[in-house]
């Protein structure tokens, strides 16, 4: 998410009912700002159990600092990665 970006970012994520967040993660560099931006994330949902998902070069290079960000799972291949979301969300309707 570019700083630019981050103010429409908020704005959906509060006030719209969202199950699932795909972050697709390259430089190392943005790992610190990710982390803020995850646990902002999780105060503005009015979603308690929406699922963050990382993804991109940083889940094949280094998946543990993935992990560390706190999101909830970790893609390493983006077809998977949309299949395992799409199955999730339809679980997650068909229970509501």
């Amino acid at each position: 998410v570019c700083s630019s970006d981050l103010p429409d970012l908020q704005r959906l994520l509060a006030g719209h009912w969202v199950d699932a967040v795909a972050l697709s993660i390259s430089p190392q560099r943005q790992l610190s700002s990710l982390k803020s931006l995850i646990a902002q994330a999780r105060v503005l949902s009015p979603n308690p159990k929406m699922t963050i998902i990382a993804g991109g070069p940083m889940a094949v290079d280094n998946p543990q600092s993935l992990a560390e960000l706190g999101v909830d799972w970790i893609g390493t291949d983006a077809l998977e990665t949309v299949e395992r979301a799409t199955s999730m969300i339809d679980r997650l309707t068909l229970r509501n």
